[in-house]
């Protein structure tokens, strides 16, 4: 099973609640960043809240890609909209500003330099634009999988308090000019009212 989604955008959780619920092992954030050789290889586990993250030897990572529709759960989160049409269910947080200042706190744990921060949030910024463009669109031509929205799934979710914007001031201002001048907000409120007509046809029945 394959859930596409960005960063910070509760997926992980989801997953792991997922793996209970079906009873499928969750494999985890599957990107080459987690591959054993990988200098970056165990970075998430230790700073993310859930702590889980495992780290990917060459054969499981070609198996894992090769075998995972029907055997484990997947999450993909980097460059989502590549793979959104092959997606089991797409998950994406509606506010992004939220999704911006988490991910920093996460970077900032890392030890990465301020202006190493807001270049990592450029690019899930890059990621969420691409996500929620092609599933307003899939959408509209009643080609989406299930969409789910993180404030559905989690609606007591408070976002922690500890204030990343005074580690890094500069954050505010240019996550509001992302957002400001992209109409990102705008996006994510037609592609969250979008309605799927009908059920998401699989690929085997469009060929039946």
């Amino acid at each position: 099973m394959l859930i596409v989604t960005h960063g910070r955008s509760g997926a992980t959780k989801y997953c792991l609640d997922l793996e209970k619920l079906l009873g499928i092992p969750f494999v985890g954030e599957f990107d080459g960043s987690h591959l054993k050789k990988n200098p970056w290889a165990g970075t998430k586990a230790k700073n993310h809240e859930t702590g889980f993250q495992p780290s990917y030897g060459e054969e499981e990572f070609f198996d894992i890609i090769r075998n995972h529709k029907n055997n484990c759960i997947v999450q993909l989160n980097r460059a989502p909209a590549n793979a959104a049409p092959q997606a089991d269910k797409i998950l994406i947080r509606k506010d992004i500003y939220k999704t911006l200042v988490s991910f920093a706190k996460l970077l900032a744990r890392t030890g990465l330099k301020n202006s190493q921060i807001l270049f990592f949030c450029k690019l899930l910024f890059d990621d969420y634009m691409g996500l929620v463009t092609y599933t307003l669109v899939a959408k509209q031509r009643n080609l989406a999988p299930e969409v789910l929205w993180f404030e559905e799934l989690y609606p007591n979710h408070v976002q922690d308090e500890e204030n990343i914007l005074e580690i890094i001031p500069e954050a505010s201002k240019y996550f509001e000019w992302l957002i400001s001048s992209s109409g990102v907000e705008r996006l994510v409120h037609r592609c969250y009212t979008t309605k799927i007509l009908k059920p998401f046809a699989s690929k085997a029945q469009n060929r039946s």
